[in-house]
Parts: structure tokens; C-alpha cells; sequence
């Protein structure tokens, strides 16, 4: 596990993860719709993913009964207005505290998946009136263009 202070300080520039390190990543434009994903991005050579028990991780790989872990698998659901809602057990991708229970029709917990080019994304929710972006350190703060740490990858776990 890395320390998200450290890293915090020693990261100038998060990088989209290229080749067979990462696979395949999910357009934005694609459908997701009951799918599981690890969302990933690349910081300093190391593929970080989003992991739900507040954790900043290095992605884990390899062979075992739980790989990826099930703290890195987050569920991905069409909604009917064109959002998705990112789920991880019970507890859903929530604008207002990172995860909270999920709940059908919380504004706060619909989200959208903005193409920032090349197979990465910005993970979008606009509950306030302003655009919220998912950031590296599993905050969100107001969506800004260019911004390296509001990136991610989908990676469908297989």
C-alpha cells in the first residue's frame, strides 16, 4: 500500500496508462450496463486503483482467489436517464462522502463518463449544478479541463 500523503506531494503529473499493463479500457461512449470494472489510473509508473475501502493502492495483479480484489471491483449500471451508478457491494460512487449506501434515484450518486481522449475518461456528476469530477485522492472537486488527476481508465475485470 502506498501512503496518499506521500504520493500526494510526489506526483507532478499523473500519465494514462498505455499497453498490456492496463488492457483494454472502456470508451466512454460504450455501455457498461451490469459490467464490473477496475477504474485505474497511472501515477508515477504505477497503476493506482479507485478501491473502495478509502485506500490510495497500487493495483494488484496476479494469481490468487481474489484478484482483483473485491475492494478494486466496482460494478457499473445503466441508469434510464443516462447516468450510471459505480458500485462497489452495497455501497455506491456518492458525490456528497465518496460512498454511501446505495439508493435508486439519488442524484448524488448518478454519474456520467466524459471522454478526455485516447480511452480515458472524466467521471462526471452534476447533482450541484456543477460539474464534480471523481479525483485522484477519491475526493471531488469541480471538473477542470486538463487536469491529470480527474482521469481514469474502466478495465473490465474479467
Amino acid at each position: 500500500m502506498l501512503n496518499r500523503g506521500i504520493l500526494k506531494a510526489a506526483i507532478p503529473i499523473i500519465i494514462a496508462a498505455t499497453g498490456a499493463v492496463v488492457g483494454t479500457a472502456l470508451p466512454a461512449s460504450a455501455t457498461a450496463s451490469g459490467q464490473t470494472f477496475r477504474l485505474i489510473q497511472r501515477v508515477n509508473g504505477f497503476n493506482v486503483c479507485l478501491d473502495a475501502g478509502f485506500e490510495f493502492s497500487r493495483c494488484q495483479y496476479g494469481p490468487s482467489p481474489d484478484d482483483p480484489p473485491a475492494l478494486e471491483k466496482w460494478l457499473v449500471t445503466a441508469l434510464p436517464n443516462g447516468t450510471e451508478q459505480i458500485q462497489n457491494g452495497s455501497q455506491c460512487l456518492d458525490v456528497t462522502g465518496f460512498t454511501a449506501p446505495c439508493t435508486s434515484g439519488d442524484a448524488s450518486q448518478q454519474w456520467v463518463r466524459v471522454s478526455a481522449g485516447n480511452d480515458i475518461v472524466k467521471v462526471v456528476n452534476r447533482s450541484s449544478g456543477q460539474r464534480q469530477c471523481l479525483d485522484s485522492f477519491w475526493t471531488f472537486h469541480p471538473c477542470t479541463r486538463g487536469d491529470k488527476q480527474q482521469i481514469w481508465r474502466f478495465k473490465l475485470v474479467s
